[in-house]
């Protein structure tokens, strides 16, 4: 609306939101057998249980919660013992998940992880092996009304990892609209929340495919329920996390995005790819989370190099640190010096097909453990890598929605990350390049977890020879503010059509969208949009 203008609301108002969750955050199986649905990683946090629970409806009905079991020893139950019993329900819900997770992938090695997620030793990623779970109603018993299940069954919220997103579902249809500043004509608005998971061990161009149908449906349904009814069904908003931003900004080049939805909202993108997916599949994961998601480079490995969806989130060819920085790995010296800096241009021939220097991404046995040959799982991990550097280059430095908004974490403490990787010499005295050079490459030994040594022998105390670390090299904790996955410089560098804000609350990266300062930043640009709609 320009300025000064008097502003009319054309009746009641609904927005259709589409929501596309990040990696790891849709729920897959393979036939009818669940492959991934990983648990909370605080599954007793009550606060949490509450947000996704239907502790926070906003109405329990009284012929529902009269018909509550009783807590033994504290008497009838009522509306608030109802409601507490889903915060507890909620909680044990979620200690089992991540009990029965840490059972099943524990137990597992990197080509046992393989089997599961990709196939059978010396098959190639396929698109279709794994498809999202859309749900059942059993799913949402104790999370959403029963009159509201099937709604959102169809709407494609039983595809989402629950733990991660359930909340900020919840959200969206219970209290967005009433925590959305209206244009003081306008009296109502409906949102209608929609969720498009989709198979994240693909190319994120096929997920933007999925996403123009998942919008193009959101729409039309708006549209043949509510205009009848007298309604304005406004032009949608796309709200992506993490990786699903990359979705969003391929469906908006590719896919006609940009005429099809008034915005996007991205949380937590990886905007140009994230050092921290070098680090992992180096050295594995951090925390608890680490046994679901890999311990260490064989783990990690196993996986993310079979996946073309996985692998577009290295760092690409315009990725800059915070201070704007195009070389982000680094080997020091001893005393500090800097022996190495990559890369120069071009991360995929120098770092990611690299299978010469010892800082290499992987290392070719670990791609396919079981295939009993290593050049074939390199070459499913060179097909894969292709799919990403097209899909990067095609995206490049600027092309988004032309109505973007961005929220990102600047936080430090718990929520350090990596704009950069740094292998630092910790054992033996390497002070040059020439010197790391010269170190002796016939006898290394790389613990998978971040150590790599230089080797060599000397005589034995009483016989034969003992192998002895000459230098050796670890990865360095994390550098940078963010996310703990996620740095500050994704936020930062971005094209200056793009409006993007910094949130130095802090937040893990999984729970970007249950932070209250982000879902105000939200419902704050929302209300922004919805203006300039009516």
């Amino acid at each position: 609306m320009a300025d000064g203008a008097t502003q009319s609301c054309p009746g009641p108002l609904v927005l259709p939101v589409i929501f596309v969750p990040g990696i790891m955050g849709s729920r897959l199986r393979a036939g009818n057998d669940s492959r991934w649905d990983p648990p909370h990683s605080a599954p007793q946090d009550g606060n949490m249980a509450r947000d996704r629970s239907r502790a926070t409806d906003p109405e329990i009905p009284e012929e529902e919660w009269r018909l509550t079991l009783p807590n033994i020893g504290r008497g009838d139950p009522t509306e608030q013992s109802t409601r507490d019993r889903f915060v507890q329900d909620e909680q044990l819900r979620s200690a089992g998940k991540a009990a029965g997770a840490v059972a099943t992938w524990g137990r597992l090695d990197g080509a046992e992880r393989r089997q599961r997620m990709i196939g059978n030793p010396g098959q190639p990623f396929r698109q279709n092996f794994l498809t999202v779970d859309p749900g059942n109603a059993a799913h949402f018993e104790g999370r959403m009304a029963p009159n509201l299940i099937p709604m959102a069954v169809d709407r494609g919220w039983g595809g989402l990892v629950w733990e991660f997103y359930g909340g900020f579902m919840r959200w969206l249809h219970y209290f967005a609209a009433m925590e959305i500043e209206l244009p003081a004509a306008c009296a109502s608005l409906k949102v209608e929340a929609w969720a498009c998971p989709y198979n994240w061990t693909g190319d994120n161009a096929d997920a933007a495919a999925l996403l123009d149908r998942t919008v193009s449906r959101a729409v039309q349904e708006a549209n043949t329920e509510h205009t009848p009814r007298g309604a304005t069904v406004l032009d949608p908003i796309v709200l992506t996390h993490s990786m699903g931003g990359l979705v969003g900004r391929a469906w908006a080049a590719n896919n006609g995005g940009n005429g099809k939805a008034h915005s996007i909202i991205h949380g937590a993108m990886p905007t140009h790819g994230s050092p921290a997916a070098y680090k992992r599949m180096r050295a594995g994961f951090e925390g608890l989370g680490a046994v679901v998601l890999g311990l260490n480079a064989a783990e990690v490995t196993a996986l993310l190099a079979n996946m073309p969806g996985g692998l577009e989130l290295l760092p690409n060819q315009f990725h800059k640190d915070r201070a704007g920085g195009t070389k982000w790995l680094e080997v020091t010296g001893s005393g500090g010096q800097k022996l190495e800096e990559l890369p120069d241009g071009d991360p995929y021939s120098e770092i990611y097909l690299n299978q010469t220097d010892w800082w290499k991404l992987l290392d070719a046995a670990l791609v396919d453990p079981e295939g009993n040959n290593p050049g074939r799982g390199f070459g499913f991990f060179t097909n894969n890598l292709a799919k990403a550097k097209a899909f990067h280059t095609n995206l490049g430095d600027t092309r988004f929605h032309p109505n973007t908004k961005m929220f990102y974490s600047d936080a430090g403490g718990a929520f350090r990350c990596w704009d950069r990787v740094e292998w630092r010499c910790t054992e033996g005295s390497v002070t040059s390049a020439t010197a790391l050079s010269a170190l002796p490459t016939n006898m290394v030994a790389d613990n998978g977890t971040g150590r790599y040594a230089f080797q060599g022998t000397e005589p034995g105390r009483l016989w034969g020879t003992n192998t002895v670390d000459i230098a050796a090299f670890e990865i360095q904790g994390p550098n940078a503010n963010g996310d703990a996955t996620v740095h500050t410089g994704s936020g930062i560098h971005v094209p200056g059509t793009v409006e993007s804000e910094a949130s130095r609350n802090g937040y893990a990266h999984d729970q970007a969208y249950n932070d209250a300062s982000a879902r105000q930043q939200v419902s704050g640009w929302i209300a922004e949009m919805i203006a300039a709609m009516v």
